[in-house]
Protein backbone atom coordinates (compact mmCIF):
# COMPACT_ATOMS: atom_id res chain seq x y z
CA UNK A 1 0.00 0.00 0.00
CA UNK A 2 2.68 2.70 0.98
CA UNK A 3 4.95 1.80 -2.31
CA UNK A 4 2.12 2.00 -4.48
CA UNK A 5 1.18 5.35 -2.56
CA UNK A 6 4.54 6.45 -3.50
CA UNK A 7 4.48 5.41 -7.09
CA UNK A 8 1.13 7.02 -7.69
CA UNK A 9 2.55 10.66 -6.61
CA UNK A 10 0.86 10.45 -3.09
CA UNK A 11 3.09 9.43 -0.61
CA UNK A 12 1.56 8.18 2.45
CA UNK A 13 3.58 9.00 6.27
CA UNK A 14 4.53 6.01 8.29
CA UNK A 15 1.63 7.08 10.92
CA UNK A 16 -1.11 6.81 7.39
CA UNK A 17 0.02 3.49 6.35
CA UNK A 18 0.63 1.64 9.39
CA UNK A 19 -3.51 2.64 10.13
CA UNK A 20 -3.78 1.34 6.64
CA UNK A 21 -2.65 -2.21 6.39
CA UNK A 22 -6.29 -3.40 7.00
CA UNK A 23 -4.91 -6.34 9.54
CA UNK A 24 -8.15 -6.99 11.17
CA UNK A 25 -12.22 -6.24 10.17
CA UNK A 26 -12.57 -2.69 11.25
CA UNK A 27 -9.94 -0.36 11.11
CA UNK A 28 -11.23 3.30 13.06
CA UNK A 29 -9.26 6.10 12.27
CA UNK A 30 -9.77 9.18 14.68
CA UNK A 31 -7.83 11.81 13.39
CA UNK A 32 -7.88 15.79 13.57
CA UNK A 33 -8.41 17.90 10.33
CA UNK A 34 -6.02 18.61 8.27
CA UNK A 35 -4.15 15.17 8.57
CA UNK A 36 -4.79 14.11 5.06
CA UNK A 37 -7.51 11.73 6.40
CA UNK A 38 -9.35 11.83 2.68
CA UNK A 39 -6.57 12.00 0.41
CA UNK A 40 -5.23 8.77 2.41
CA UNK A 41 -9.08 7.23 1.96
CA UNK A 42 -8.65 8.47 -2.00
CA UNK A 43 -5.69 6.44 -2.26
CA UNK A 44 -6.57 3.15 -0.19
CA UNK A 45 -9.46 3.08 -2.19
CA UNK A 46 -7.36 2.87 -5.93
CA UNK A 47 -4.62 0.28 -4.44
CA UNK A 48 -7.75 -1.47 -3.24
CA UNK A 49 -9.65 -1.71 -6.69
CA UNK A 50 -6.17 -2.34 -8.39
CA UNK A 51 -5.34 -5.07 -5.86
CA UNK A 52 -7.43 -8.32 -7.09
CA UNK A 53 -9.69 -7.92 -10.41
CA UNK A 54 -13.64 -7.05 -10.08
CA UNK A 55 -12.96 -6.16 -6.70
CA UNK A 56 -16.19 -2.75 -5.45
CA UNK A 57 -15.02 -0.31 -3.06
CA UNK A 58 -17.96 1.69 -1.81
CA UNK A 59 -17.13 4.99 -0.17
CA UNK A 60 -20.00 6.82 2.21
CA UNK A 61 -19.71 9.98 3.36
CA UNK A 62 -21.75 12.18 5.81
CA UNK A 63 -23.17 14.57 2.65
CA UNK A 64 -23.30 14.52 -0.51
CA UNK A 65 -20.78 17.90 -1.19
CA UNK A 66 -18.50 15.68 0.56
CA UNK A 67 -18.61 12.35 -1.16
CA UNK A 68 -18.42 14.23 -4.54
CA UNK A 69 -15.39 15.66 -3.33
CA UNK A 70 -13.98 12.11 -2.19
CA UNK A 71 -14.62 10.94 -6.06
CA UNK A 72 -12.68 14.17 -6.91
CA UNK A 73 -9.62 12.35 -4.81
CA UNK A 74 -9.79 9.17 -6.28
CA UNK A 75 -9.57 10.76 -9.59
CA UNK A 76 -6.59 12.71 -8.83
CA UNK A 77 -4.86 9.66 -7.76
CA UNK A 78 -6.36 8.07 -11.22
CA UNK A 79 -4.77 10.66 -13.28
CA UNK A 80 -1.17 9.58 -12.74
CA UNK A 81 0.55 8.77 -15.69
CA UNK A 82 1.29 4.82 -14.66
CA UNK A 83 -2.74 4.82 -14.41
CA UNK A 84 -3.57 5.94 -17.57
CA UNK A 85 -5.92 4.22 -19.36
CA UNK A 86 -6.96 2.19 -16.94
CA UNK A 87 -10.74 4.09 -16.41
CA UNK A 88 -12.95 2.71 -18.80
CA UNK A 89 -16.00 4.13 -17.79
CA UNK A 90 -17.01 7.38 -15.13
CA UNK A 91 -20.28 8.73 -13.75
CA UNK A 92 -21.04 11.10 -11.38
CA UNK A 93 -20.91 8.63 -8.57
CA UNK A 94 -18.58 5.68 -9.88
CA UNK A 95 -15.47 5.16 -11.56
CA UNK A 96 -14.78 1.71 -13.38
CA UNK A 97 -11.43 0.43 -14.37
CA UNK A 98 -10.76 -1.77 -16.90
CA UNK A 99 -9.91 -4.83 -14.27
CA UNK A 100 -13.57 -4.74 -13.87
CA UNK A 101 -13.46 -3.37 -10.31
CA UNK A 102 -15.13 0.32 -9.10
CA UNK A 103 -15.06 2.56 -6.09
CA UNK A 104 -18.57 4.68 -5.75
CA UNK A 105 -18.70 7.14 -3.55
CA UNK A 106 -22.38 7.90 -2.07
CA UNK A 107 -23.84 10.37 0.51
CA UNK A 108 -24.81 8.62 3.52
CA UNK A 109 -28.75 7.77 3.24
CA UNK A 110 -30.37 3.91 3.10
CA UNK A 111 -31.50 4.72 -0.39
CA UNK A 112 -28.18 5.10 -1.69
CA UNK A 113 -26.55 2.33 0.05
CA UNK A 114 -28.53 -0.05 -0.22
CA UNK A 115 -28.20 -2.96 -2.64
CA UNK A 116 -24.70 -2.98 -3.08
CA UNK A 117 -21.94 -5.69 -2.28
CA UNK A 118 -19.16 -4.39 -1.69
CA UNK A 119 -15.18 -5.43 -0.68
CA UNK A 120 -13.99 -2.53 0.95
CA UNK A 121 -16.02 0.21 3.13
CA UNK A 122 -15.01 3.32 3.39
CA UNK A 123 -16.96 5.73 5.83
CA UNK A 124 -15.52 9.53 6.01
CA UNK A 125 -16.59 11.60 8.52
CA UNK A 126 -18.33 8.50 10.64
CA UNK A 127 -19.46 10.06 13.64
CA UNK A 128 -21.84 12.33 11.42
CA UNK A 129 -23.20 9.29 9.91
CA UNK A 130 -26.54 8.17 11.92
CA UNK A 131 -26.24 4.92 13.15
CA UNK A 132 -29.18 3.75 11.50
CA UNK A 133 -27.81 4.08 8.54
CA UNK A 134 -24.30 2.57 9.24
CA UNK A 135 -26.04 -0.41 11.05
CA UNK A 136 -29.18 -0.75 8.66
CA UNK A 137 -27.21 -0.24 5.47
CA UNK A 138 -23.92 0.47 5.17
CA UNK A 139 -22.18 -1.92 7.25
CA UNK A 140 -24.46 -5.05 6.00
CA UNK A 141 -22.87 -4.56 2.45
CA UNK A 142 -19.97 -6.44 3.47
CA UNK A 143 -21.57 -9.57 4.90
CA UNK A 144 -21.80 -11.37 1.61
CA UNK A 145 -17.35 -10.89 1.47
CA UNK A 146 -16.53 -10.64 4.66
CA UNK A 147 -14.61 -14.69 4.81
CA UNK A 148 -13.26 -13.30 1.03
CA UNK A 149 -11.40 -10.94 2.99
CA UNK A 150 -13.88 -7.76 2.78
CA UNK A 151 -12.66 -5.10 5.06
CA UNK A 152 -14.42 -1.45 6.82
CA UNK A 153 -12.78 1.96 7.49
CA UNK A 154 -14.41 4.44 9.80
CA UNK A 155 -12.56 7.64 9.48
CA UNK A 156 -13.58 10.62 11.60
CA UNK A 157 -12.35 13.66 14.08
CA UNK A 158 -13.70 13.22 17.91
CA UNK A 159 -16.79 14.10 18.81
CA UNK A 160 -19.60 13.20 21.70
CA UNK A 161 -18.34 9.74 23.66
CA UNK A 162 -21.52 8.00 22.11
CA UNK A 163 -22.74 7.05 19.05
CA UNK A 164 -21.49 3.81 16.68
CA UNK A 165 -18.40 5.32 15.72
CA UNK A 166 -17.54 6.11 18.95
CA UNK A 167 -18.33 2.55 20.27
CA UNK A 168 -16.25 1.02 17.83
CA UNK A 169 -13.24 3.65 18.26
CA UNK A 170 -13.75 2.33 22.23
CA UNK A 171 -13.33 -1.61 20.96
CA UNK A 172 -10.06 -1.07 19.17
CA UNK A 173 -8.25 0.30 22.01
CA UNK A 174 -9.49 -2.13 24.03
CA UNK A 175 -7.83 -4.84 22.08
CA UNK A 176 -11.37 -6.24 20.61
CA UNK A 177 -9.94 -9.22 17.63
CA UNK A 178 -11.50 -7.42 14.95
CA UNK A 179 -11.17 -3.85 15.52
CA UNK A 180 -8.27 -1.46 15.58
CA UNK A 181 -7.83 1.91 15.88
CA UNK A 182 -5.84 4.59 15.10
CA UNK A 183 -5.32 8.25 16.80
CA UNK A 184 -3.77 10.49 14.39
CA UNK A 185 -2.22 13.81 15.86
CA UNK A 186 -2.12 17.34 14.90
CA UNK A 187 1.70 17.14 16.32
CA UNK A 188 2.59 13.83 13.45
CA UNK A 189 1.63 16.54 10.60
CA UNK A 190 3.95 18.91 11.91
CA UNK A 191 6.93 19.77 9.99
CA UNK A 192 9.13 19.18 12.80
CA UNK A 193 8.00 15.84 12.07
CA UNK A 194 8.30 15.97 8.44
CA UNK A 195 4.58 16.75 7.73
CA UNK A 196 3.17 19.82 6.26
CA UNK A 197 1.69 21.93 9.16
CA UNK A 198 3.88 24.44 11.00
CA UNK A 199 4.59 24.75 15.18
CA UNK A 200 3.16 28.10 14.65
CA UNK A 201 -0.57 27.60 12.55
CA UNK A 202 -0.67 24.38 15.09
CA UNK A 203 0.36 27.36 18.43
CA UNK A 204 -2.06 29.72 16.65
CA UNK A 205 -5.30 27.36 16.20
CA UNK A 206 -4.73 26.32 19.95
CA UNK A 207 -4.78 29.77 21.30
CA UNK A 208 -7.08 31.07 19.15
CA UNK A 209 -10.10 28.08 19.57
CA UNK A 210 -11.91 27.17 22.53
CA UNK A 211 -10.72 24.54 24.41
CA UNK A 212 -13.65 22.22 23.85
CA UNK A 213 -13.25 22.53 20.19
CA UNK A 214 -9.62 22.16 20.51
CA UNK A 215 -10.14 18.97 22.30
CA UNK A 216 -12.65 16.98 20.28
CA UNK A 217 -11.10 18.41 17.12
CA UNK A 218 -7.21 18.73 17.22
CA UNK A 219 -6.70 16.38 19.95
CA UNK A 220 -8.91 13.34 19.14
CA UNK A 221 -10.46 13.32 22.47
CA UNK A 222 -14.40 12.47 22.85
CA UNK A 223 -15.57 14.34 25.59
CA UNK A 224 -18.29 13.38 27.34
CA UNK A 225 -21.83 15.20 27.05
CA UNK A 226 -23.08 17.16 29.60
CA UNK A 227 -26.98 17.89 30.20
CA UNK A 228 -27.72 18.32 26.52
CA UNK A 229 -30.81 20.25 25.14
CA UNK A 230 -30.90 18.08 21.89
CA UNK A 231 -30.24 14.59 22.46
CA UNK A 232 -27.61 13.21 20.05
CA UNK A 233 -30.09 11.31 18.68
CA UNK A 234 -33.08 12.67 18.12
CA UNK A 235 -30.90 15.02 15.58
CA UNK A 236 -29.04 12.48 13.58
CA UNK A 237 -32.75 10.82 13.09
CA UNK A 238 -33.62 14.55 11.08
CA UNK A 239 -30.74 14.52 9.18
CA UNK A 240 -31.20 13.70 5.54
CA UNK A 241 -28.08 14.36 2.82
CA UNK A 242 -30.32 17.01 0.62
CA UNK A 243 -28.43 19.56 -1.45
CA UNK A 244 -28.28 22.90 -0.27
CA UNK A 245 -29.27 26.30 -2.23
CA UNK A 246 -27.35 29.58 -1.88
CA UNK A 247 -29.04 32.17 -2.47
CA UNK A 248 -27.80 32.64 -5.61
CA UNK A 249 -28.37 29.55 -7.41
CA UNK A 250 -32.33 29.22 -5.32
CA UNK A 251 -35.22 29.83 -7.92
CA UNK A 252 -37.62 31.17 -5.45
CA UNK A 253 -39.44 29.89 -1.96
CA UNK A 254 -40.71 31.61 1.00
CA UNK A 255 -38.29 31.72 4.35
CA UNK A 256 -37.60 33.62 7.05
CA UNK A 257 -33.82 34.61 7.79
CA UNK A 258 -32.01 34.00 11.07
CA UNK A 259 -28.91 36.52 11.40
CA UNK A 260 -26.18 35.73 14.29
CA UNK A 261 -23.44 38.50 14.70
CA UNK A 262 -20.18 37.38 15.77
CA UNK A 263 -17.49 39.17 17.30
CA UNK A 264 -13.78 38.80 17.18
CA UNK A 265 -13.51 35.10 18.11
CA UNK A 266 -16.71 33.92 16.70
CA UNK A 267 -18.35 34.16 13.19
CA UNK A 268 -21.04 35.89 11.92
CA UNK A 269 -24.15 33.07 10.86
CA UNK A 270 -27.09 32.59 8.72
CA UNK A 271 -29.68 30.47 8.91
CA UNK A 272 -32.95 30.01 6.53
CA UNK A 273 -36.15 28.85 7.73
CA UNK A 274 -38.61 27.39 4.94
CA UNK A 275 -41.66 24.65 4.64
CA UNK A 276 -40.13 22.03 1.97
CA UNK A 277 -42.33 21.43 -0.84
CA UNK A 278 -42.98 17.80 -0.75
CA UNK A 279 -45.83 17.23 -2.93
CA UNK A 280 -48.27 16.52 0.28
CA UNK A 281 -45.60 13.26 0.52
CA UNK A 282 -45.32 13.92 4.82
CA UNK A 283 -48.82 14.54 5.45
CA UNK A 284 -48.16 17.61 7.44
CA UNK A 285 -45.80 20.64 7.28
CA UNK A 286 -42.06 20.21 7.28
CA UNK A 287 -39.74 22.42 7.87
CA UNK A 288 -36.14 22.60 6.54
CA UNK A 289 -32.89 24.50 5.67
CA UNK A 290 -32.28 25.62 2.61
CA UNK A 291 -29.66 27.63 3.35
CA UNK A 292 -26.81 27.99 6.03
CA UNK A 293 -23.46 30.38 5.97
CA UNK A 294 -20.72 31.42 8.62
CA UNK A 295 -18.49 34.51 8.06
CA UNK A 296 -15.81 36.48 9.65
CA UNK A 297 -16.42 39.55 6.71
CA UNK A 298 -16.16 42.91 8.15
CA UNK A 299 -19.34 44.02 9.81
CA UNK A 300 -20.13 46.32 6.74
CA UNK A 301 -19.62 43.51 4.47
CA UNK A 302 -22.00 41.24 6.55
CA UNK A 303 -24.62 43.44 6.57
CA UNK A 304 -24.63 43.77 2.42
CA UNK A 305 -24.27 40.09 2.18
CA UNK A 306 -27.67 39.74 4.66
CA UNK A 307 -29.49 42.20 2.65
CA UNK A 308 -28.38 41.27 -1.18
CA UNK A 309 -29.97 37.76 0.33
CA UNK A 310 -33.15 39.50 1.35
CA UNK A 311 -33.94 41.41 -1.42
CA UNK A 312 -32.92 39.26 -3.92
CA UNK A 313 -36.34 37.32 -4.83
CA UNK A 314 -39.54 40.27 -4.47
CA UNK A 315 -41.65 40.82 -1.57
CA UNK A 316 -44.35 42.45 -3.47
CA UNK A 317 -47.91 42.49 -0.98
CA UNK A 318 -45.91 42.32 2.31
CA UNK A 319 -47.66 44.32 4.61
CA UNK A 320 -44.14 44.47 6.69
CA UNK A 321 -42.89 43.52 10.11
CA UNK A 322 -45.89 41.45 12.31
CA UNK A 323 -48.86 42.90 11.38
CA UNK A 324 -52.40 41.16 11.02
CA UNK A 325 -54.35 39.82 7.82
CA UNK A 326 -52.12 37.82 5.22
CA UNK A 327 -49.38 38.82 3.91
CA UNK A 328 -50.51 38.94 0.57
CA UNK A 329 -47.48 37.02 -1.06
CA UNK A 330 -48.26 36.19 -5.00
CA UNK A 331 -48.32 32.88 -5.73
CA UNK A 332 -45.20 31.69 -8.27
CA UNK A 333 -44.05 29.24 -9.11
CA UNK A 334 -40.18 28.16 -8.13
CA UNK A 335 -37.63 28.92 -11.46
CA UNK A 336 -39.55 32.12 -12.35
CA UNK A 337 -37.42 34.47 -9.74
CA UNK A 338 -33.90 33.79 -8.53
CA UNK A 339 -32.85 34.01 -4.76
CA UNK A 340 -35.19 33.44 -1.51
CA UNK A 341 -38.51 35.42 -0.65
CA UNK A 342 -37.07 36.28 2.25
CA UNK A 343 -40.08 37.95 4.42
CA UNK A 344 -38.90 38.29 7.20
CA UNK A 345 -35.16 38.94 8.78
CA UNK A 346 -34.56 38.33 12.62
CA UNK A 347 -31.97 40.12 13.97
CA UNK A 348 -29.43 39.39 17.34
CA UNK A 349 -29.14 43.04 19.15
CA UNK A 350 -26.92 42.37 21.28
CA UNK A 351 -23.56 43.80 21.90
CA UNK A 352 -22.30 43.60 18.41
CA UNK A 353 -25.91 42.90 17.00
CA UNK A 354 -27.15 46.17 17.26
CA UNK A 355 -25.48 48.68 15.17
CA UNK A 356 -25.56 45.67 12.48
CA UNK A 357 -29.55 45.61 13.05
CA UNK A 358 -30.09 49.04 13.12
CA UNK A 359 -27.59 49.16 9.30
CA UNK A 360 -29.90 46.23 8.14
CA UNK A 361 -33.21 48.17 9.43
CA UNK A 362 -31.85 50.79 7.23
CA UNK A 363 -31.40 48.45 4.08
CA UNK A 364 -34.48 46.59 4.21
CA UNK A 365 -36.83 48.92 6.18
CA UNK A 366 -37.53 48.35 9.88
CA UNK A 367 -41.36 46.28 8.75
CA UNK A 368 -39.05 43.65 7.54
CA UNK A 369 -36.18 43.06 10.12
CA UNK A 370 -37.71 41.80 13.55
CA UNK A 371 -35.08 42.53 16.17
CA UNK A 372 -33.98 39.72 18.80
CA UNK A 373 -32.45 40.72 22.26
CA UNK A 374 -31.12 37.35 23.14
CA UNK A 375 -32.37 36.16 26.78
CA UNK A 376 -32.54 33.30 28.80
CA UNK A 377 -35.97 33.35 28.00
CA UNK A 378 -35.77 34.17 24.46
CA UNK A 379 -33.32 30.94 23.79
CA UNK A 380 -35.94 29.01 25.75
CA UNK A 381 -38.54 30.02 23.41
CA UNK A 382 -36.54 29.57 20.47
CA UNK A 383 -34.89 26.27 20.89
CA UNK A 384 -38.02 25.14 22.30
CA UNK A 385 -39.66 25.43 19.00
CA UNK A 386 -36.61 23.56 17.23
CA UNK A 387 -37.34 20.97 20.01
CA UNK A 388 -40.71 20.67 19.21
CA UNK A 389 -40.23 20.09 15.57
CA UNK A 390 -38.06 17.64 15.92
CA UNK A 391 -40.10 15.78 18.50
CA UNK A 392 -42.74 15.61 15.92
CA UNK A 393 -41.06 14.86 13.39
CA UNK A 394 -41.45 18.11 11.65
CA UNK A 395 -37.89 19.54 10.55
CA UNK A 396 -35.51 18.07 8.33
CA UNK A 397 -31.61 19.11 9.28
CA UNK A 398 -28.77 19.30 6.65
CA UNK A 399 -25.64 16.89 7.05
CA UNK A 400 -23.50 20.01 7.88
CA UNK A 401 -21.24 18.82 10.82
CA UNK A 402 -20.38 22.51 12.36
CA UNK A 403 -24.13 23.13 12.69
CA UNK A 404 -24.76 19.65 14.59
CA UNK A 405 -21.88 19.92 16.47
CA UNK A 406 -23.01 23.09 18.01
CA UNK A 407 -26.63 21.63 18.27
CA UNK A 408 -25.39 19.07 19.82
CA UNK A 409 -22.53 21.01 22.42
CA UNK A 410 -25.83 22.95 23.50
CA UNK A 411 -25.99 22.00 27.57
CA UNK A 412 -29.27 23.14 29.45
CA UNK A 413 -29.48 23.75 33.19
CA UNK A 414 -32.35 24.78 35.89
CA UNK A 415 -32.31 27.92 37.33
CA UNK A 416 -33.45 28.82 40.58
CA UNK A 417 -36.88 30.51 38.88
CA UNK A 418 -37.74 27.30 37.03
CA UNK A 419 -36.53 28.36 33.91
CA UNK A 420 -34.07 26.52 31.93
CA UNK A 421 -30.39 28.53 30.74
CA UNK A 422 -29.12 27.22 27.26
CA UNK A 423 -25.40 27.94 26.64
CA UNK A 424 -22.86 26.01 24.63
CA UNK A 425 -21.06 23.93 26.85
CA UNK A 426 -17.85 25.02 28.05
CA UNK A 427 -16.37 27.29 25.43
CA UNK A 428 -17.90 26.49 22.68
CA UNK A 429 -19.65 28.07 19.46
CA UNK A 430 -23.03 28.21 19.10
CA UNK A 431 -22.98 30.91 15.82
CA UNK A 432 -25.47 28.82 12.87
CA UNK A 433 -27.32 27.27 16.29
CA UNK A 434 -28.54 30.80 17.17
CA UNK A 435 -28.95 32.10 13.67
CA UNK A 436 -31.35 29.41 13.42
CA UNK A 437 -33.08 29.59 16.69
CA UNK A 438 -34.02 33.36 15.76
CA UNK A 439 -35.78 31.89 12.47
CA UNK A 440 -37.82 29.82 14.60
CA UNK A 441 -38.90 32.64 16.69
CA UNK A 442 -40.75 33.74 14.00
CA UNK A 443 -42.58 30.62 14.16
CA UNK A 444 -45.99 30.31 15.38
CA UNK A 445 -46.98 27.79 18.51
CA UNK A 446 -49.26 26.14 15.71
CA UNK A 447 -46.81 25.84 13.32
CA UNK A 448 -47.02 22.47 12.71
CA UNK A 449 -50.25 22.87 11.19
CA UNK A 450 -52.13 23.02 8.17
CA UNK A 451 -51.53 21.92 4.22
CA UNK A 452 -48.78 23.36 2.18
CA UNK A 453 -48.20 21.05 -0.76
CA UNK A 454 -50.83 20.22 -2.77
CA UNK A 455 -51.11 15.99 -2.43
CA UNK A 456 -52.61 15.86 -5.61
CA UNK A 457 -49.95 16.63 -7.24
CA UNK A 458 -47.73 13.87 -9.33
CA UNK A 459 -44.12 14.20 -7.43
CA UNK A 460 -41.73 15.30 -10.43
CA UNK A 461 -39.36 12.35 -11.74
CA UNK A 462 -36.46 13.83 -9.44
CA UNK A 463 -34.22 12.09 -6.60
CA UNK A 464 -35.82 11.72 -2.94
CA UNK A 465 -34.11 11.14 0.19
CA UNK A 466 -35.22 10.21 3.60
CA UNK A 467 -34.09 11.09 7.05
CA UNK A 468 -34.15 8.32 9.85
CA UNK A 469 -37.02 9.90 11.13
CA UNK A 470 -39.39 8.83 7.66
CA UNK A 471 -39.66 12.16 6.40
CA UNK A 472 -39.31 12.23 2.75
CA UNK A 473 -37.55 15.22 0.74
CA UNK A 474 -36.59 16.00 -2.55
CA UNK A 475 -32.33 15.69 -3.03
CA UNK A 476 -32.89 19.20 -4.15
CA UNK A 477 -35.58 20.92 -1.95
CA UNK A 478 -37.43 24.35 -2.51
CA UNK A 479 -39.40 26.49 0.13
CA UNK A 480 -43.03 26.65 -0.64
CA UNK A 481 -44.13 29.68 -2.15
CA UNK A 482 -46.35 31.79 0.14
CA UNK A 483 -45.85 28.78 3.12
CA UNK A 484 -46.52 31.44 5.78
CA UNK A 485 -48.57 34.20 6.25
CA UNK A 486 -48.58 36.72 8.91
CA UNK A 487 -50.39 36.98 12.30
CA UNK A 488 -49.98 39.70 15.04
CA UNK A 489 -47.54 38.06 16.40
CA UNK A 490 -45.78 35.11 14.56
CA UNK A 491 -45.14 34.39 11.16
CA UNK A 492 -48.15 30.97 10.29
CA UNK A 493 -48.09 28.43 8.00
CA UNK A 494 -50.47 28.58 5.69
CA UNK A 495 -54.24 26.79 6.78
Amino acid sequence: MAAFAALVGHPLTPWQAEALTLESLFSVIVGPRQVGKSRALAVLAVWWAFRRPGQTVLIVSAGERSSKRLLGQVRRVLDHPLLAGEVVDESIERVLLGNGSQIVSVPASERAIRGFTVDLLLVDEAAFVSDDVLEGAALPTITAREAEGARVVLACTAWEASGLFYRFAMQGEGGHDNVRTFRWRLADASTDNGGWITPGYISLMRSSMDPLRWRTEYECEFVQGGAGFFSRDDLMAAVAPYRLSSPEDATGGTVVLGADWGNRVDSHAVALLGVVDDYGLNGHPVFFLPWLETSQARYRVQVDRVARIAKAAPRRGWRGGFTAGNTGVPFLQSGQVSGYQVVQVLSETNGVGGPATEALEDALGERYVTRVNTTQASKELAFGRLLDLLSSDALVLPDDPQLLRELAGLESQATQNGGVRIAAAGTGHDDLALALSFAALALAPDMRTGPVSDASRKPPPEDWVQAPNGLLIPAQPVPVWGGFHCTRNYVRVTE
